[in-house]
């Protein structure tokens, strides 16, 4: 598996100039997280735009001691913006 996700490949970077993408790509880092796993919390700042790369993630919202679905993302998309 690469180091670094193909930024060209994403709908959101896709039309960027090759030259940036070399620039995003020196300064992006692939990080993988297991099902499950929390990536920050409510009231965190993301530290990062998360591009998923495969699999999904939903965000979640405490409420009254369970959880509420807020958005669900998939393949290709982004968040943390």
């Amino acid at each position: 598996m690469a180091d670094h996700f193909p930024l060209e490949s994403s709908p959101l970077l896709r039309h960027l100039p090759p030259a940036q993408h070399a620039a995003l790509d020196r300064a992006s880092k692939r990080q993988l997280y297991k099902a499950g796993e929390t990536i920050f919390r409510l009231g965190e700042a993301p530290e990062f735009i998360y591009i998923i790369e495969s699999g999904g993630i939903d965000v979640l919202l405490p409420s009254e001691g369970k959880e509420i679905i807020l958005a669900s993302f998939a393949e290709g998309s982004f968040f943390g913006e």
